[in-house]
């Protein structure tokens, strides 16, 4: 019995070692971006990625800046998607946006990844490019249809020949009415980013707009075209009198406040000069006339701390606590005529 306690003792130091070993096992796998461990000092992403409820955006905003703050500090940052289950188009393309503009400021930053316990939200960070910036392998187990549609694409000039990217012209452009200037929008909307977003530096961090100016986020399914476009610059209420002075003393006389939200509304409603400087241009505001008239259209532009858009033919907007780092407008448009006439 008593020769048994040396091998218990040697059993029990094998234990020990293996165990360890396993750990750092596993920490080197998780400093490659790989395994489903959290890593420490990882960015934890929120539950929800959104920017139109309050809540949610704030933590979007604060998770964001930790990532400028550790970039800044650090050539690795790691972002924690374990607790994430759900994404909305808006919040997902800032967050790709500024994720981008990082690795455009700083070629050697490398960007890391865990996966959300969601496999949905796996198959949307897989199928929008995230996981591709993060150089994490992935494998699409289940394919959901209100993810495999959608695409991405940015740049930095207007959008005009690089619109294929957006939609398919050759099976769609055929079936959009002649009133829906969805190419009009996507030029106007990138036009306004490349011309006159980034007349300023703003707070957050530089941006490279030399390399990328513009992101978009399309998709077409179920007889309707959706587009969401952003960039990274000083906002539509920062940049309207800088631009036109004479045009945004027209918003004024118009508007009953001066709040980020009003000044949106003021450049979408107040009627286009023949000069088409600064966000005057037809493109959005036919689009947003047409949510207007259409209850199966939407849409939004977020830029600063204010939110203007139009639902089922109500329009809404509102002013937030914290300022978005740039402007996102998007639209919802069916493809077929209206055949509403009540």
């Amino acid at each position: 019995m008593i020769s048994h306690i040396p091998n218990r003792h040697r059993y029990r130091s094998c234990l020990f070692h293996n165990r360890r070993q396993r750990w750092f096992q596993r920490q080197r796998l998780l400093r490659r971006g790989s395994g489903t461990f959290r890593i420490p000092e990882s960015i934890r992403m929120p539950h929800v990625l959104g920017i139109y409820r309050e809540d949610e955006r704030n933590l979007l905003l604060s998770a964001v800046r930790l990532i400028h703050d550790k970039a800044a500090r650090k050539g690795k940052v790691c972002l924690d998607f374990t607790e994430t289950r759900k994404i909305f188009t808006h919040g997902m393309l800032y967050l790709y946006a500024e994720v981008k503009n990082l690795q455009n400021l700083r070629p050697n930053l490398r960007f890391s990844c865990i996966e959300s316990r969601n496999d949905k939200v796996n198959h949307v960070l897989h199928q929008v490019g995230v996981f591709a910036l993060c150089r994490h392998s992935f494998t699409v187990k289940k394919q959901y249809r209100d993810v495999v549609y959608w695409r991405s694409c940015h740049g930095v000039e207007v959008l005009a020949e690089s619109f294929d990217k957006v939609i398919d012209p050759d099976n769609v452009l055929n079936k959009i009415p002649a009133s829906i200037d969805i190419y009009g929008g996507c030029v106007e909307a990138t036009k306004n980013a490349h011309v006159h977003a980034y007349i300023e530096e703003r707070k957050l961090s530089p941006v490279d707009n030399e390399n990328t100016a513009w992101w978009i986020f399309s998709q077409i399914k179920d007889g309707k075209v959706s587009i969401a476009i952003c960039d990274l610059g000083i906002g539509i209420p920062r940049t309207l009198p800088k631009t036109d002075r004479n045009f945004f003393m027209k918003i004024l006389a118009s508007i009953a406040s001066r709040t980020d939200a009003h000044l949106i509304e003021g450049a979408i409603d107040t009627p286009s000069s023949r000069t088409q400087k600064g966000y005057r241009g037809n493109g959005l505001k036919k689009i947003a006339k047409i949510a207007a008239d259409d209850r199966r259209a939407s849409f939004a532009i977020y830029s600063g701390k204010g939110y203007v858009g139009t639902d089922s033919g109500r329009r809404q907007k509102c002013n937030y606590s914290r300022a978005l780092p740039g402007t996102i407008v998007a639209w919802n448009l069916p493809l077929g005529e209206n055949d509403d006439h009540d």
